[in-house]
């Protein structure tokens, strides 16, 4: 026999649609300050080592670095920051012969790492620049 009266489910249904449903209002903002702020201040950076004027008669490479900032640049984990560290130690030797007669020690011992590192391309820029032979006509020094 069909039943004729609701069902226990349809009962449910009912219950919950008569509760009181609370609703979170949306709070609107008054009508003037709902506006971007658009305004900011500017400070600049100030990094002392990009301040230091060069000597006039110092060595430098095409980007404006002495052998001491390669130098130290050849200790970068970036390979490629080796690299240009190595080009630019190499432009001021070919450029600035009279420099390696004063920094012949610091460039030997920044260099002779770099040729136990596997990389071929910094084996290839680590050795002495085309020009060079075995002995430095310039010095007399073994090279």
């Amino acid at each position: 026999m069909p039943q004729t009266g609701a069902t226990r489910h349809q009962k449910f249904k009912k219950a919950e649609k008569s509760k009181t449903k609370l609703k979170a209002k949306k709070k609107d903002l008054p009508k003037g300050t709902n506006v971007t702020k658009i305004d900011f201040k500017l400070k600049k950076i100030i990094i002392r080592e990009q301040l230091k004027k060069h000597d006039e008669n110092e060595a430098l490479s095409k980007r404006k670095l002495n052998i001491k900032e390669l130098l130290s640049r050849l200790n970068h984990f970036n390979t490629n920051a080796r690299l240009q560290a190595l080009n630019g130690i190499k432009e001021i030797i070919t450029g600035h012969p009279d420099t390696l007669h004063f920094e012949l020690g610091q460039i030997i011992m920044g260099v002779i790492p770099l040729v136990t590192i596997i990389d071929k391309e910094e084996n290839q820029y680590s050795i002495w620049p085309p020009g060079y032979t075995k002995y430095n006509s310039l010095y007399n020094i073994p090279v």
